[in-house]
């Protein structure tokens, strides 16, 4: 009796879930395939499964590829769908272990439709889900990646001869690491090294991003102007001018630029003529902002 009431029970629930899925949008068809071929709708979901892993390796490769050879970044876009991706690799681990645990009922008498139906259902969802995200894997060039600005650039390694050298590169530094220093100026005639000492500085900061957030390289020269040397700054970082922009202009945006990076230090090799920070657009350094200003001269009186 109490197996009939059992096997009652069972039935009116396949009817009532039955019934439901056919009023909506679902076919009896697909219903019955969830009773009749349960392991056939799953495989076919596997193998979605499978092609779906397939596209996100080939997706991690061009992302590999475009970060080492050109510096970009993964899009916005691309992130979000491989963290779908992942979600649905979990889902799929889950749905497996329900599908192991669904044991047949009444001793193994009578199957277990209803869970078996409710099972195929879920599983006729999850392929929708797995079939959007194929649908969406085929990224074009443009939204695949997108171009992130460097650190700054590094230089091929020199080799510091004598103790001078090698002093003058290690009170630098100590200076660097001083809160409470933030512009610092190495002097001395042309082909002294000083320049082979900054680009050792410069490799260095490069490598240890918790110091500085950009290192920012500018080469001067004798006939170098404030505009010419707001135009070198403003290149290294991105940032372009119009032609009509005033010096005032200039250093506005390159201060509103600078100060969106964060804790900047900028290295400007052979200065030739002392500039305000304000008239350049460079952040006036403090402990808050991090940024430094650190120069090689000629001339003592440029520091």
């Amino acid at each position: 009796m109490d197996k009939a009431m059992e096997i009652a029970g069972t039935i009116a629930s396949i009817v009532q879930l039955f019934c439901g899925h056919c009023c909506s949008n679902d076919s009896i068809s697909e219903q019955c395939s969830h009773l009749r071929k349960p392991k056939k709708v799953l495989q076919i979901l596997e193998d979605k499964m499978e092609l779906l892993t397939a596209r996100e390796e080939d997706v991690k490769q061009k992302l590999h590829v475009e970060k080492v050879w050109n510096g970009m970044d993964p899009t916005a876009e691309v992130k979000l769908w491989l963290e779908n991706v992942q979600k649905m690799k979990n889902i799929m681990i889950s749905l497996k272990k329900e599908i192991q645990d669904n044991k047949s009922c009444l001793c193994g008498c009578f199957p277990n439709y209803y869970r078996r139906l409710k099972l195929g259902n879920s599983v006729t969802k999850k392929m929708r889900k797995v079939q959007k995200l194929l649908d969406n894997s085929k990224f074009s060039e443009s939204s695949l990646v997108i171009m992130v600005p460097g650190r700054g650039k590094t230089f091929p390694g020199t080799t510091l001869v004598g103790d001078t050298a090698k002093g003058i590169l290690l009170r630098t530094w100590e200076y660097l690491m001083d809160e409470d220093i933030g512009i610092i100026g190495i002097y001395g005639m042309g082909g002294v090294g000083k320049t082979s000492i900054i680009k050792e500085i410069n490799n260095e900061l490069l490598s240890k991003k918790a110091i500085f957030d950009n290192v920012i390289w500018v080469t001067a020269s004798k006939d170098l102007d404030l505009e010419k040397l707001q135009k070198h700054i403003a290149k290294e970082i991105g940032l372009s001018f119009h032609d009509e922009d005033s010096d005032i202009t200039r250093a506005s945006e390159l201060f509103e630029a600078l100060q969106r990076r964060g804790r900047c230090l900028l290295i400007i090799d052979d200065l030739w003529e002392a500039y305000s920070l304000e008239n350049l657009g460079f952040p006036n350094p403090t402990k808050e902002n991090g940024c430094k200003l650190l120069i090689t001269t000629r001339s003592s009186s440029v520091c």
